[in-house]
């Protein structure tokens, strides 16, 4: 699955083509990428919105 974002930098925001792949696997997610804060961040706000959503992780791997 890809789906468009936006990525800012400063006052100037720029185009991110975000690339999911989920296989049933142990559950993990896995963020690859740009090394900044707010991307090792996003890992935890991927996995709280899917817990909200009920979807159900176990034994699913996340690669994004």
């Amino acid at each position: 699955m890809t789906i468009w974002s936006v990525g800012l930098e400063g006052m100037r925001g720029y185009r991110v083509l975000i690339e999911a792949n989920i296989r049933t696997e142990k559950e993990i997610c896995t963020i690859i990428g740009l090394p900044d804060i707010s991307i090792k961040e996003l890992k935890e706000r991927i996995l709280s919105n899917l817990h909200a959503l009920d979807y159900d992780l176990s034994m699913k791997k996340i690669t994004l």
